[in-house]
This record gives structure tokens, sequence and C-alpha cells, in this order.
């Protein structure tokens, strides 16, 4: 790995301990260490992505506009959807299996109010609400480091 590849992993780390540490020590975290993960990584992939593929020098080119709205919508897709396999696997489908086979929740897949089975329906609302458990804030940060991180 060359330099610039180490010292980008060693940031995302350093941002991932930041969040972790504020997700856990907090006590109701809230979507906050998600959101905030979420714009940090989107910014550290963006700039990633800008040091690949730099843009034309002169503004006024129009392939400069085009270049930027793709590296945007680039960095976009894969930070929500880093995001959104989190969630789909450490949230969605364990909960739909236990719903379909009848069994328990382990209590920190539930939210700090909720001890009770909650229905696939239900579920972004309670992924993204106001009381989002522990596990979803770290399996979500995880997710976005490692794909900050190993996207070349």
């Amino acid at each position: 790995k060359s330099i610039s590849e180490k010292r980008d992993i060693g940031i995302n780390g350093i941002v991932l301990s930041v969040l972790l540490a504020w997700a856990l020590l907090s006590p109701v975290p809230g979507v906050q260490p998600m959101t905030f993960g979420s714009l940090a990584f989107f910014f550290r992939l963006f700039q990633k992505l800008h040091k690949l593929n730099p843009s034309p020098a002169n503004r006024e080119d129009p392939q400069k506009k085009k270049q930027d709205n793709a590296k945007f919508g680039r960095a976009v897709c894969l930070t929500m959807g880093a995001l959104f396999a989190a969630v789909i696997l450490v949230v969605w489908i364990p909960i739909t299996v236990a719903e379909v086979f009848k069994l328990k929740i382990p209590g920190i897949l539930l939210t700090a109010q909720g001890n009770h089975l909650m229905s696939s329906f239900d579920l972004l609302t309670w992924v993204f609400g106001e009381q989002v458990s522990t596990f979803v804030n770290v399996s979500t940060l995880f997710s976005m480091f490692l794909m900050s991180s190993l996207f070349r």
C-alpha cells in the first residue's frame, strides 16, 4: 500500500474512533453518530474521488460540472449503499427471520424503549427514528469505514 492509502485509512480510523466513542458512551445516541458518520465518510470518499479523477482546471469547461456531478453522485451512492447494506444485514434480516420463525431477538438489536418484536413495516421508522440502538450505530459506522477505506 502507498503512503497516501495508509494515511487515508488512519484518518478514517480516527473518524471511526471518535464516532464509535460517541455512540458507545452516550446514554441514548439517537441518529447523530450515524448521521455525522455518513457525512464524514461521504466527504472522505468525495476527496478520494477528486484525487483519482481531478476536474479540468478551466472553470468554464462544461466537462467540469459533469465530472463534479458524477463524483458527487458516486460518493452519495457508495455512502448510502454502505449504510443501507449494514442496516439490511444486521437489522432487517435478523428481525425478519425472527418474525418468520417466532424467535426472540437479542436485546442489543432492540431500541432503548422497545422490548417487543417489530414488524418489517415499522423497521425503517425504527432505524431512522429517535431511538436507534447502539448496535445499529456501530454496525453502520463500521460499514461506512470499510467502504471509505477500501474503495480504490
